[in-house]
């Protein structure tokens, strides 16, 4: 595992690939738990698929303004502190901070207004009551578009100081307040418990990632300081992550837009059928790049290529040691997986939904 030009693979990058792995594993098993619980309160209800539409559009929103972010911004961010020091890199985050803000709200302006129009062509298919249900939905969780940039800034900040546990886990909070209002609120509320759920658990990531700033020594607040070479860098890079990003997300979209053209409870469906492979599919990929995209920016301010070379060959074939008998093992084992997957949480939601009946009838 060593090269001429030092070590290729980084055991602690290791330990922080499996560590990120792991708590995404998490999250998306609370992810999947919240589609298992949806499931079992709604079916595939023209409520479901109202909340699913509506949700679709600012987590779409989201991944691709803000989550283009990361990448931008990390390896200059990194450069800037090894190079000029933490002040200038504290200004350059504050900078980031504030145009990406600014940037998602306007976006959250403008697609507030045309949530109608839009929501006629994502979903053609649905009726006037229907498509006014979605709508409201979407403005309900509309602020989490503006919330998405300051948590995916703080985010990539602290991945680029090391900080991976904290950031991989706090996403738990939005399935598991949607869990807990579906629980509470769903009888009442009925899909509105999901989205009011949705907003609450971003609110709550949000919160905790600025104490986690802070007690690192990061201001919490935007501040703009003006266009600099650095900031330039941020922007040069943005604007090609996003373009690949709206590529790729794209998918999603399309696919459940061409869903909601058919009958009632085919974008349900459609997320049931797709959830765990969903859930599988995104976190070896998440896990690798948080982890390696701080140690290969750092790298780069060395400027010593060849280990760069030798180290990505060496992560590739350690990367694929690692992932193929996972990938065979859940190939032949798929269908009882899936199985147990959704009988355990079915039977998880009949036992605390028999709990709270329990509880009001005392």
């Amino acid at each position: 595992m060593d090269s001429p030009h030092g070590r290729a693979v980084s055991w602690r990058v290791l330990f922080q690939m499996a560590l990120v792995g792991t708590y995404t594993g998490l999250v998306k098993i609370a992810g999947a738990a919240k589609v298992v619980f949806t499931a079992r309160a709604f079916g595939m209800s023209d409520g479901l698929d109202a909340y699913l539409i509506a949700f679709l559009l600012p987590s779409f929103i989201g991944d691709t303004l803000a989550g283009s972010l990361t990448s931008a911004l990390v390896p200059t961010f990194i450069e800037v502190r090894e190079v000029e020091g933490r002040g200038q890199a504290k200004t350059l985050y504050r900078n980031v901070l504030a145009a990406a803000g600014a940037l998602l709200g306007v976006a959250a302006v403008v697609f507030g207004i045309s949530a109608r129009w839009i929501f006629h062509l994502l979903a053609s298919s649905f009726d006037a009551t229907k498509l006014s249900t979605t709508v409201s939905m979407f403005w309900i969780m509309l602020p989490m578009v503006p919330i998405t940039a300051f948590g995916v800034t703080w985010r990539s900040i602290l991945n680029a100081e090391g900080q991976f546990a904290i950031p991989a886990l706090l996403p738990a909070l939005t399935p598991l307040s949607s869990i807990v209002f579906l629980l509470r609120f769903g009888g009442t509320w009925g899909p509105y418990s999901l989205a009011a759920g949705t907003l609450v658990g971003s609110v709550l990531e949000m919160f905790f990632l600025a104490l986690c700033m802070m007690f690192y020594g990061f201001p919490i607040l935007p501040r703009w300081s003006g266009r600099n070479r650095a900031l330039d860098q941020v922007i040069g890079q943005y604007g090609p992550v996003m373009a690949g990003v709206l590529l790729l997300g794209g998918a999603p979209l399309i696919d459940q837009a061409i869903a909601a053209m058919l009958g009632s409870g085919s974008v349900a469906a459609l997320n049931y059928g797709t959830r765990l492979s969903v859930v599988l599919v995104a976190v070896g990929p998440s896990a690798v790049s948080t982890a390696i995209l701080p140690h290969f920016s750092k790298l780069t301010v060395t400027a010593d290529w060849a280990h760069i070379r030798h180290s990505l060959r060496s992560y590739a074939l350690v990367i694929l040691a690692a992932a193929l008998p996972i990938i065979v093992v859940l190939m032949i084992f798929s269908e009882p997986l899936v199985r147990l997957f959704f009988q355990f949480f079915a039977d998880v939601f009949r036992d605390a939904l028999g709990s709270m009946r329990i509880q009001i009838s005392a």
